[in-house]
């Protein structure tokens, strides 16, 4: 294949990664290439760009701290705090486990405006609420007081919160994190029975609504990575967790595992 080819091959194989939620794959594939195709140099710096909050704890911190809440009277209006899961199917996967197993104690972590530890601190569960975003923490705790609902609330980076519970929760998170096996483990660690994720399957970014997390000319703060079953399964037993259940709903990879 001649040059040309070959860079014209490499651009179109880094746009697919990126629609699809790949740009570590998009850099690793750029880095083998750039030495031989030095045209390929704009575009890996710019999808660097993509995936530089990953390179140190602050920058990672800086990029979410501060994200205005986008309009949560659509996304998760004050009425889901009684039927989470009228709204979104895994809200209602998370309650009706919380309400078969009663546990002591829950967290969720990424709680946005606090929607599900609302809802089980109102069913007597002692509940924590994390997520990086300060904006997010200020609306939950707003909505926990109008709701009259104790509820530890914190803000701060997930993998600081070490408080042992009995069900951890993290939806739609994994995929953003900058070390997922770190991620699982630190679910473990901190689950003292079941830990619930979410992450969109491999289809979901394959032209079903997907497409656009990622700025071509160098925004940060879309999906690092995507999973399907195989893969996610891998990750966890890796990691040291039994799975207890998984399933494919609504574009998302439900898991539920434990401990092994």
């Amino acid at each position: 294949m001649d040059s040309k080819k070959l860079v014209k091959a490499i651009r179109e194989i880094r746009r697919y990664l990126l629609i699809h939620d790949e740009p570590i794959k998009a850099v690793n594939l750029l880095n083998l290439f750039v030495k031989d195709c030095p045209e390929l140099k704009g575009e890996l710096e710019t999808t660097k760009k993509m995936i530089s909050h990953l390179e140190s704890e602050d920058a990672y911190q800086g990029v979410y701290a501060d994200d205005p809440v986008p309009d949560a009277s659509t996304i998760e209006p004050k009425e889901i705090i009684v039927n989470p899961g009228a709204k979104y199917f895994r809200y209602g996967w998370i309650c009706d486990e919380l309400k078969k197993y009663q546990p002591e104690s829950y967290a969720d972590l990424a709680c946005y405006v606090g929607t599900l530890p609302i809802w089980a601190a109102g069913r007597g569960i002692k509940a924590y609420g994390v997520d990086m975003t300060r904006a997010s923490i200020v609306e939950a705790k707003r909505r926990a007081e109008n709701e009259h609902k104790q509820v530890n609330f914190i803000c701060g980076n997930l993998m600081d919160f070490k408080q042992k519970v009995n069900f951890v929760s993290a939806f739609e998170v994994i995929e953003h994190v900058p070390d997922d096996k770190a991620f699982i483990k630190h679910l473990l660690s901190i689950a003292k029975d079941w830990v619930y994720i979410t992450t969109p399957n491999l289809s979901y970014g394959d032209g079903e609504g997907n497409v656009g997390h990622w700025d071509f000319g160098g925004g940060t703060r879309g999906h690092v990575r995507v999973y399907n079953e195989n893969t996610l399964s891998k990750l966890i037993e890796d990691c040291g967790g039994k799975i207890g259940d998984m399933f494919i709903k609504d574009y998302l990879i439900h898991v539920k595992f434990k401990n092994g």
